[in-house]
């Protein structure tokens, strides 16, 4: 993690509440409708790239998920987040670590990421995180990645890794 692309997104969310950011949603309804049409169970191990303080991870804890993690760049988003479950955030564990050079101790069942790739650009992070992904998943998981490009088609790839 480079301490500039830290610093960045932990400038952001000192400077702005959760509601003032363009990428906020009260509720997490395309991510959600995925989990269901995946058939992910609240007894998987979810991995969430880039949670900050969404509130996908509200939406599992209330669903009954007991093994999420959230990983972000920003210790103040995941600080927002615990805050907000209160005692709900005693079942997540929260990782603050960039994707790209992140060492998962662990597999995971699902790795949802809502944007974080989307932003990448760069050949070498896009390699790094393609990387991270294939090394912390077990066989058969399944992945959600959003973007934000409608030019992109919607969740045409739904289904379990190989």
């Amino acid at each position: 993690m480079t301490g500039s692309d830290q610093g960045i997104w932990q400038d952001v969310y000192l400077a702005r509440s959760s509601s003032e950011l363009s990428w906020h949603q009260d509720r997490p309804i395309s991510s959600l409708d995925l989990f269901h049409r995946l058939g992910i169970t609240p007894d998987r191990g979810v991995v969430d790239i880039g949670g900050g303080d969404s509130a996908l991870v509200d939406s599992l804890v209330q669903r009954g998920f007991r093994d999420v993690t959230v990983l972000d760049l920003s210790e103040r988003a995941l600080f927002r987040a615990r805050r907000r479950l209160g005692e709900g955030a005693e079942s997540v564990n929260w990782l603050v670590e960039d994707v790209r050079s992140w060492r998962p101790k662990r597999a995971y069942q699902v790795w949802h990421d809502r944007a974080v790739f989307h932003f990448m650009t760069d050949e070498k992070d896009q390699a790094a995180y393609i990387s991270v992904l294939r090394a912390s998943l077990d066989e058969g998981a399944s992945v959600v990645i959003g973007t934000f490009a409608l030019s992109l088609g919607s969740a045409s790839s739904i289904g379990p890794c190989a």
